[in-house]
């Protein structure tokens, strides 16, 4: 179902004032620096077969699987058939991700890989894939974290020089329109019932997609509304607005330091220190959760005595965004988390983190 508002804004470029991103200073940059990468994880080139395109999914899909208004309590069942829904749109995802990693892990670079890549991308652009508007949260919470997943491998293939500019360009107007979809979207009243966890999302999939189709009005809005949502970070840490999570507050404040952490290597990467604003309040959130995970007091005091208990054991994507903190920062607490979770793969954040950040060895 698509609202009213939105099949009008798809065509249309916006461009914002504030300027956030100068128009002389050269195109944007994506998260990886992906030629320094290279250098540390290249493999022996080999011989490279594309894979056959899924089919274009025009609806992110999904099934609400909380059962209570603080969204802190989860209907099991309904959350293995969120799963079997997202499935198709994952798989796709993880593809692109996994060519996207084929072309970073060879040396010399191989264009057949990255054109593989646009052969992929170009398929789903041109049958509009996922910019139909979501019928659920869940959904909606999933089109963020898949654009955020896609754009980054996106933005590691579009650093080939040699890929023609005709195939280039459909991938940019798709990135573009799948930009403006979630700025839209986010501007609507309506849109703070999805929360704040996700409203980074929101702003960290909407610099990417803006990156990706070199369009400074995206970044612009997406970068004004992660500063902003800085300021919702207190001295110790919470974000403001999560207290009804409860159970389930460790994990989104976990949700939202992501998308930050993400976020912050892309500015970090355009000449914006995103972890020095406010205050420091990223590396003030990333303290809070890595405390949260050493030991829970904090958030069971913030959630009023209630039990950190969702989820029930820390799962390895939880540590997605200790990959390029601990590159940057070097924080020994995330050591032994690194450890034990590697290989770390997340969609939203780009795929197998370990190889995209990954410090090796780590001390012992």
């Amino acid at each position: 179902m698509m609202r009213p508002w939105f099949s009008t804004m798809v065509g249309l470029v916006v461009t914002l004032a504030l300027p956030v991103f100068a128009a002389d200073s050269g195109p944007m940059q994506g998260p990886l620096d992906v030629l320094a990468r290279r250098v540390l994880v290249a493999k022996p080139v080999g011989l490279y077969a594309c894979a056959a395109i899924p089919e274009t999914v025009r609806e992110a899909d999904g099934v609400d699987f909380f059962t209570d208004a603080s969204q802190s309590i989860v209907d099991v069942d309904a959350q293995n058939r969120h799963r079997a829904a997202v499935k198709p749109v994952e798989d796709y995802a993880r593809g692109v991700q996994a060519i996207a990693l084929s072309y970073l892990k060879f040396a010399p670079a191989d264009l057949s890989i990255a054109d593989c890549a646009l052969d992929w991308l170009n398929a789903w652009a041109r049958d509009e894939g996922l910019m139909d508007d979501p019928s659920t949260l869940a959904a909606d919470r999933q089109q963020e974290a898949v654009i955020a997943g896609l754009a980054q491998a996106a933005l590691i293939v579009l650093t080939e020089p040699r890929l023609p500019p005709a195939k280039v360009r459909p991938v940019q107007e798709w990135f573009q329109k799948l930009g403006m979809v979630t700025k839209d979207r986010w501007s609507q009243p309506d849109a703070l019932k999805i929360g704040e966890e996700s409203r980074a999302w929101a702003y960290t999939a909407t610099l990417l997609a803006g990156i990706v189709a070199q369009d400074r009005g995206l970044t612009t809005w997406a970068t004004v509304g992660l500063k902003q949502f800085l300021t919702r970070i207190d001295a110790q840490g919470f974000i403001r607005g999560l207290e009804p999570r409860e159970r389930r507050l460790r994990h989104a404040h976990m949700i939202a330091l992501s998308a930050l952490v993400l976020a912050a290597e892309t500015l970090g990467r355009n000449g914006h220190d995103l972890y020095a604003a406010e205050g420091g309040a990223v590396r003030r959130l990333a303290d809070l959760v890595t405390r949260g995970y050493q030991d829970g007091t904090p958030f069971v005091q913030k959630a009023r005595g209630i039990a950190q208990s969702w989820p029930p054991k820390f799962q390895p994507y939880m540590a997605a965004w200790m990959e390029p903190y601990y590159a940057r920062f070097r924080d020994p607490r995330l050591v032994p988390f690194l450890v034990v979770n590697r290989h770390i793969s997340w969609i939203q954040m780009g795929g197998d983190l370990t190889t995209l950040y990954g410090i090796k060895p780590l001390p012992q």
